[in-house]
């Protein structure tokens, strides 16, 4: 089992809590912010690929490429207020 540097859930399960959490904003997006629709697929589009087959235990490389993930998604989704 895999877990991230910084939390106590294995890097898969939290992957997952990411893909929902972007879900949700894929489909609370504005259907005329199309760059933003567009990241967000792109994003669960790369997920899926990386979670092809068996998560536990993840390869080394998957796990790699799993935190490089979260942590470009980070951000993503993430409503920022007007100025």
């Amino acid at each position: 089992m895999t877990s991230h540097p910084t939390g106590n859930e294995p890097l898969a399960t939290r992957a997952r809590q990411r893909k929902a959490e972007l879900e949700v904003a894929l489909a609370d997006a504005a259907s005329g912010n199309k760059p933003e629709r567009d990241d967000i697929e792109r994003a669960l589009l790369g997920l899926a690929l990386l979670l092809t087959g068996a998560s536990d235990p993840l390869a080394e490389a998957t796990a790699v490429e799993l935190k490089l993930w979260l942590e470009r998604t980070r951000d993503l989704g993430v409503a920022t207020p007007m100025i």
